[in-house]
């Protein structure tokens, strides 16, 4: 659409108020299934935030986890400068947080970490 919000993007709640009940036991295989069709792990809207952002205001950890298995962007920035790290640390999601971290740090210490 015109701001840039794709299907998975929208499944995941990028356009909800953070903390929105959602069916979190559904939505990685939803993901998965998106992926499978071409889904872009890397698309943002037009405020910067990214599937992993959209993970991050949600606490969608299993999300998450699946999206980092198909190479989303850990280092992503919204248009505000922060990543999904960051947001996920702000809401209180420490869970998703320290995810999001692990990955990053296993990113920087081998590229192909967290790929899959």
């Amino acid at each position: 659409n015109r701001s840039g919000q794709t299907p998975l993007l929208l499944l995941l709640g990028a356009r909800v108020q953070p903390g929105t009940p959602c069916p979190q036991r559904q939505l990685p295989q939803l993901v998965r299934v998106l992926v499978a069709a071409g889904a872009d792990v890397g698309a943002a809207d037009d405020r910067g935030v990214g599937v992993l952002h959209a993970c991050a205001m949600h606490g969608l950890i299993d999300a998450a986890a699946e999206l980092k298995r198909a190479g989303a962007d850990l280092d992503q920035r919204d248009r505000l400068g922060r990543s999904a790290h960051d947001v996920a640390l702000m809401l209180g999601y420490v869970d998703v947080a320290a995810s999001l971290r692990r990955g990053a740090a296993a990113r920087a210490a081998d590229p192909r970490a967290g790929r899959g």
